[in-house]
């Protein structure tokens, strides 16, 4: 199928090693209908770090592009190596994206590579997005991450929280109807590039679909 331009989105996943970025690109791919089950690091099953290095240490090397379809528009997404070694391929991927998500882990907050990534990203001036994973580690503390983050990107970072209750995030085992947010909740499509916000027949959907999903 052709796509137009205006219906091509390039975005790069990004961030410090062990952030999470190719589980959160597994994770979109299994919602996009890509894949047909959830892959694992640790298990050297994910469909990105399919080399033999990756899957021993556990990180990824190269860059990872896949491409899938959502609401009509084409997806490129590119998972990234966040270790500083193997970072000039995330170097690469900024340079021809239109959209960043920088992937935080929950417990350290931004790190070394994160700030340096981000630096270029704003040079080139294209569309950054803040996402906060492994909130269900020890010690992981989405608050005292957010705070650090404002006093970090305090020029760039827009927080929509209104009265802080949409930040919290309704966190689920992924074996029970994965992970929901409550109702209300303003979330930030950036396939689509719409501002949503949840109501309550739309989460039931969503956890009808998660439980079809799983029988």
């Amino acid at each position: 199928m052709a796509y137009s331009a205006d219906a091509i989105r390039n975005v790069a996943l990004v961030g410090h090693r062990g952030g999470g970025k190719t589980s959160l690109h597994e994770a979109l791919l299994f919602e996009a209908g890509v894949l047909g089950r959830l892959g694992s690091v640790t298990d050297g099953t994910t469909a990105s770090d399919t080399e033999a290095d990756e899957q021993a240490r556990q990180m990824s090397i190269s860059m990872t592009l896949s491409s899938f379809e959502w609401s009509e528009r084409k997806i490129n997404l590119l998972d990234t190596p966040g270790e500083p070694s193997f970072v000039a391929d995330a170097l690469g991927a900024l340079r021809v994206c239109e959209s960043a998500i920088f992937v935080i882990n929950g417990v350290m907050g931004a790190e070394v590579t994160t700030r340096r990534l981000w630096k270029v990203a704003a040079e080139h001036d294209i569309a950054r997005m803040l996402f906060v994973n492994m909130l269900d580690r020890e010690r992981a503390d989405f608050y005292r991450v957010l705070e650090t983050l404002k006093a970090g990107y305090k020029k760039t970072l827009v927080v929509d929280d209104k009265g802080n209750e949409n930040l919290r995030l309704s966190i689920r085992n992924m074996d029970k109807n994965q992970f929901l947010p409550p109702e209300g909740v303003n979330v930030y499509d950036l396939l689509r590039h719409d501002h949503l916000v949840l109501s309550k027949g739309a989460v039931k959907a969503l956890e009808a679909r998660c439980l079809e999903r799983k029988s």
